[in-house]
């Protein structure tokens, strides 16, 4: 695997899983309040966004698979 793919894998997983974090304090501003409703998709949109960073590890021995699906996932974002 070349250096440029690791770093675009790397640059996925960050990009994914910081936005689940911004997620997940929105939700908690949506708690405090008390809209839990709303709170609960925040939080199920916040899985999602980690689920997305944890398929961009994927095996890095795949190289095409990864770039693939994290290619995909951020662009549908």
């Amino acid at each position: 695997m070349e250096k440029e793919q690791i770093q675009n894998i790397a640059f996925k997983i960050i990009l994914h899983s910081g936005s689940s974090r911004t997620m997940i304090h929105e939700a908690f501003k949506l708690m405090k309040n008390n809209d839990f409703e709303n709170a609960e998709n925040k939080l199920k949109e916040s899985n999602d966004e980690l689920l997305l960073a944890h398929q961009c590890t994927g095996s890095l021995n795949d190289n095409d698979d990864i770039e693939r699906s994290c290619f995909r996932n951020v662009t549908s974002i």
